[in-house]
């Protein structure tokens, strides 16, 4: 070892004579590019004979690649004593070869060679990878040059080096990775999702409003299927459905992606996944309304049956929230009315019961025979176990003109739906309290339902 000091030594000293030389025979100072590929030159041979002898480097070792420096130093200096921070990452991007050569000499300017002891501090700090290490004396006496090329390798690297006192401090900038990457892009775009969709919640609320609609308390009267709130409804149903379906697609692409990186527990996963069912559930309303025909002609139903298959396509959402579905109808129970609103009507009312019911509940839906004003009607009862709705608000309710959520029941979509089907196939429709104090719907039909 004092052999290859020695060597350094004389390499420095020639150094200096070819600089001292060079600028006797011009007055014209030589290009500052041409000094620090000289010095380059040098300090790689002296980095040649100080660095220990280790395993062999590959062709591969000049390429730039992601590097731990805490374990590049372990490798370097195995006897020195490394101080570091505990989970904060000192991961760089940089070439191996060149960032030993730096390491190596940091570590010689402390007065100690590679296989002596010495105390070196790496940390984290923000967005820098800081090493620091004290000079020796030996160091001091050979600062200004090796100082001047450490800077050089450090620049290259995107990094600095600071001297201060007696401590040198090699910054260089941390490597993020590319999964922490990835899971901001996910939550910025999961965020912009959010506002996304209760943009379009507050749009389609103001857009299926309508004034002036007949009290619901009394039987409106038919109507035809060009119903304006119906025609509305479908119209911006349609419209919203070709913009929401990319959203939903790319959410989809979110979930499968934070999955496969996080993990299908994480909980940015779950978060993805939930309002994506949410999403998912908003798209399938939106479609159902798409596709009603207004220019429905009108048919005998046979209701029990109708109101099986709507009970039948609701199970999905109700199994999500371990809710029951109950019926109980006659089975020779029949009305004349359009059959693809009515069953819209009940399926809307039969989602905000679920929405509004407690998991682990129960929603019961029942049709029974009455007479009302002398006239045989057909009323088909939905009791859920939500909060009831007070007295003088389902109006507003059906017309979108209130928020459904401000009295602890969700699904404002399921309402206004509700609404304009009611109204386009004349169907009275009534809130309150069932027997047993349960919140219940009452859809009041008549008998020969227009």
């Amino acid at each position: 070892m004092q052999e290859a000091r020695g060597t350094a030594r004389a390499l420095r000293d020639e150094v200096s004579q070819l600089k001292t030389g060079q600028e006797r025979l011009s007055d014209q100072a030589p290009p500052v590019d041409s000094m620090l590929d000289a010095l380059d030159g040098a300090i790689e041979m002296m980095s040649a004979l100080e660095v220990p002898s280790g395993p062999a480097l590959g062709h591969g070792k000049d390429r730039r690649t992601r590097i731990d420096i805490a374990a590049l130093l372990f490798e370097i200096a195995p006897n020195a004593k490394i101080a570091i921070e505990p989970g904060a990452g000192t991961e760089v991007f940089g070439v191996e070869l060149e960032l030993r050569r730096v390491l190596a000499l940091l570590i010689k300017q402390s007065g100690s060679d590679t296989n002596a002891s010495c105390a070196i501090d790496v940390r984290r700090d923000s967005e820098w990878v800081i090493v620091s290490l004290a000079l020796g004396p030996e160091g001091m006496s050979t600062r200004d040059l090796e100082h001047r090329w450490l800077n050089r390798m450090a620049t290259r690297h995107g990094g600095r080096v600071e001297l201060t006192g007696n401590v040198t401090r090699l910054y260089l900038p941390a490597d993020t990775s590319s999964g922490q990457q990835e899971i901001l892009q996910l939550r910025k775009e999961l965020e912009q999702a959010q506002q996304l969709g209760a943009v379009y919640a507050r749009e389609l609320a103001e857009a299926f409003a309508v004034s002036g609609e007949v009290p619901p308390s009394v039987i409106p009267e038919s109507r035809h299927a060009s119903d304006p709130p119906l025609r509305v409804l479908s119209s911006t149903a349609t419209a919203v459905l070709r913009v929401l379906r990319s959203t939903t697609d790319g959410l989809r692409q979110d979930a499968a992606k934070s999955a496969k990186i996080l993990g299908d527990q994480h909980d940015l996963t779950l978060a993805l996944n939930t309002r994506l069912l949410g999403y998912g559930e908003l798209v399938s309303d939106l479609e159902r309304i798409a596709r009603v025909s207004r220019d429905e002609p009108q048919r005998i139903v046979d209701l029990s049956q109708l109101l099986r298959e709507v009970l039948d396509s609701a199970d999905g959402r109700a199994r999500r929230s371990n809710t029951t579905l109950s019926l109980d109808c006659e089975a020779s129970l029949r009305v004349t009315t359009r059959p693809q609103i009515l069953s819209l009507l009940v399926r809307s009312v039969v989602d905000q019961a679920i929405a509004s019911t407690p998991k682990a509940g129960q929603v019961d839906i029942k049709a029974v025979v009455r007479m009302l004003e002398g006239a045989t009607h057909v009323t088909i009862h939905v009791v859920d176990g939500g909060p009831i709705v007070p007295d003088g608000t389902h109006e507003a309710l059906l017309l979108g003109h209130a928020d459904p959520s401000a009295i602890g029941r969700p699904g404002a979509l399921a309402w206004t739906t509700a609404g304009a089907a009611a109204a386009t196939l004349g169907v009275s429709v009534e809130v309150g309290a069932s027997p047993n104090h349960r919140s219940e719907v009452r859809l009041i039909l008549p008998q020969s339902s227009n």
